[in-house]
C-alpha cells in the first residue's frame, strides 16, 4: 500500500477480473468451504498448508478439541 508496482497493479486487475467472470456462479462453493474448514477446526494435526493461518484462528480448533465447541456441517440451503 505504500509503494504500490505495476505488478501489484495487474495481480488487483486479475482478481477483478475473475470476480467479474464468476458473479453468476453464485454460491456454490459455500458448501466445500465450510465442510473443509470444519474438517481442518476437528484435525489436530498442523498442516504445512495451514501454517499461513494466524495463531488467533486456531481459537476453535482448541475448544472442538476440549468438546466445548462441536461443530455440524448444515447444508447452504437450510
Amino acid at each position: 500500500m505504500v509503494r504500490p508496482t505495476e505488478e501489484h497493479l495487474q495481480c488487483a486487475q486479475r482478481v477483478l477480473r475473475y470476480v467479474s467472470g464468476t458473479k453468476d456462479r453464485g454460491r456454490s462453493d459455500d458448501d466445500c468451504d465450510n465442510l473443509n474448514n470444519i474438517h481442518l477446526a476437528k484435525n489436530p494435526f498442523f498442516h504445512t498448508r495451514t501454517k499461513h493461518i494466524e495463531v488467533h484462528y486456531h481459537f476453535v480448533r482448541e475448544h472442538v478439541l476440549s468438546s466445548e465447541v462441536e461443530l455440524t456441517y448444515v447444508l447452504t440451503d437450510q
